[in-house]
């Protein structure tokens, strides 16, 4: 099996990620709520969960992060998963 090598990538706080695409739906449409009511949000497929993942806190989804980020022209938002495995060891009393 090949070995897959990665491109080198920034790590992104999704919070802040968050933050900015909400800024940039603000600017542009006035709130998200008009944003998600828009011909833009239906076009991209994002009406009804535009609110739900820009919310602080709210859930990450990579598919609609993604398509926001690809509408006001940011990169791509990638994952990577990293397993780790550690070893603890105790004295019995």
């Amino acid at each position: 099996m090949a070995i897959k090598r990665r491109e080198k990538a920034t790590p992104v706080n999704m919070d802040k990620l968050k933050e900015q695409l909400a800024t940039l739906v603000q600017e542009k449409y006035g709130s998200i709520n008009k944003f998600s009511k828009s011909e833009d949000a239906k076009k991209i497929g994002v009406e009804k969960s535009v609110r739900s993942i820009i919310a602080k806190g709210g859930k990450n989804s990579l598919v609609v992060i993604n398509k926001l980020c690809k509408h006001f022209e940011l990169p791509e938002v990638t994952s990577e998963t990293q397993i780790t495995r550690e070893t603890n060891y105790f004295i019995k009393k």
